[in-house]
């Protein structure tokens, strides 16, 4: 089993992975299965790694106290998406500051700053 430093940059630096054509097989991946890694100060499970999907897409989920979110940052070579489960969060993209209360929140390779509210 990888660790979950491994898991972390495999997820998190994948942005010069190239997606190479491969037959896609449906997965269902229990809660349990996902392994616990801790980036950024913030706690998340791995349910999707880059390297488990052909480099299509790798999936975390995450839990923010208020005040809490990933840095500011963009990913050149894929896009992000973040669904607000519970609570709000504010988003800034390219200055604009907008709050998202259950929504889903998608960025195209620009740098952007995700904050919990509440």
């Amino acid at each position: 089993m990888r660790s979950k430093e491994t898991l972390l940059r495999e997820t998190l630096s994948n942005d010069n992975v190239e997606a190479t054509p491969a037959p896609l097989q449906a997965a269902v991946i229990e809660f349990e299965q996902a392994p616990a890694i801790r980036a950024f100060g913030l706690d998340m499970r791995v349910l999707l790694t880059t390297e488990t999907t052909g480099g299509a897409i790798s999936v975390l989920m995450a839990w923010h106290k208020p005040g809490q979110g990933p840095p500011d940052h963009v990913h050149f070579n894929k896009e992000e998406m973040f669904f607000v489960l519970e609570g709000s969060y504010e988003l800034t993209v390219g200055g604009e500051t907008k709050t998202a209360a259950p929504a889903l929140l998608y960025s195209s390779r620009v740098t952007w700053c995700i904050v919990s509210r509440t």
